[in-house]
């Protein structure tokens, strides 16, 4: 029941969405688009379809390593389903939409939802440590004063998440104001089982092994965004295509909009375009990586949910 409501109410959402891209379309040059499109190198489709599967499968992979740690097992095609779920919530704020994962598991399976929450905090963590030690690496390639600022800011945010995480203190200073609230203490019943979870799914070698996986999986996903580029016969090397586009994600991360929408796509055409690229170019690519890594994957998602919540 609780998979079909959420499927019902993100259905607003997910117009709105594509209102602003109707929009953001409508106000480009409708004509130059579509003559970009047309003129795509469809041969660079080949290798970005091929590794996007490939992708997934690893990242579902992570989350078993995490979901172990957790004491929380599953067979390979039940993670692999979990997965798929969580997929259906990637334009939600941050990624945190993939919460749902949890109910599925309780839902399911019979894990209680604080037990498998952290799941979902430590999976964004290692995401958003991956893509600033990509964008590091990026910066003895291509350097700006613009990139370097974003990274330096990532990195503070990077640290300070981490140091949340790790710190007994703060925890238990968050456990302390939830008991002496009777609100909070409503709303949050099993932060202690939360903390612990936490604490297991945070052990230095977890966190290590699938910081490595995350970076690895990140990094082949740069080759999906650089084969992109070079669809619309956009001549960069590896490391500044994907300094554009990850910088620009970082940029919607931080608005806090569902999927970055707007924040990130505008960011993307304002670092092309101080770069001397066409307007209407810079538009159309961004149209399209967007479309690949996150709607396409999200329909993957959605298509996974429907036919669990059939049954």
């Amino acid at each position: 029941m609780f998979l079909l409501t959420t499927r019902n109410k993100i259905i607003f959402p997910i117009f709105l969405i594509l209102l602003f891209y109707t929009i953001f379309i409508m106000y480009s040059n409708v004509e130059k688009i579509t003559n970009t499109y047309q003129q795509i190198e469809l041969f660079y489709l080949i290798p970005i379809f091929g590794l996007l599967p490939f992708t997934i499968f690893i990242r579902s992979q992570i989350q078993s390593i995490l979901l172990n740690a957790l004491g929380i097992t599953l067979t390979l095609k039940q993670n692999y389903i979990l997965f798929l779920t969580g997929l259906s919530m990637s334009m939600t704020p941050v990624g945190f939409g993939q919460m749902i994962k949890s109910h599925f598991l309780e839902q399911k399976h019979g894990y209680s939802i604080s037990k498998s929450l952290p799941l979902v905090f430590v999976e964004r963590l290692l995401d958003f440590i991956a893509i600033v030690l990509i964008l590091w690496a990026s910066l003895f390639f291509h350097f700006s004063t613009t990139f370097f600022t974003i990274v330096i800011i990532s990195t503070m945010l990077v640290f300070g998440l981490f140091l949340i995480i790790k710190n007994n203190v703060v925890r238990n200073k968050i456990q302390s104001i939830i008991d002496k609230n009777s609100f909070l203490s409503k709303k949050f019943p099993n932060f202690k089982e939360f903390d612990i979870s936490l604490k297991k799914i945070s052990n230095f070698k977890i966190l290590f092994k699938t910081s490595l996986i995350t970076l690895f999986v990140t990094f082949l996903e740069g080759f999906i965004i650089y084969f992109g580029f070079l669809a619309f016969r956009v001549d960069l090397e590896y490391f500044e295509s994907i300094q554009l586009f990850y910088t620009s994600i970082l940029i919607g991360i931080f608005s806090f909009l569902p999927g970055g929408v707007g924040v990130t796509e505008g960011s993307f055409v304002i670092l092309m375009v101080k770069q001397n690229f066409e307007f209407v170019l810079a538009t159309s690519l961004i149209l399209f990586l967007r479309l690949i890594t996150i709607w396409f994957v999200s329909l993957i998602g959605f298509i996974a949910t429907f036919f669990i919540t059939r049954k």
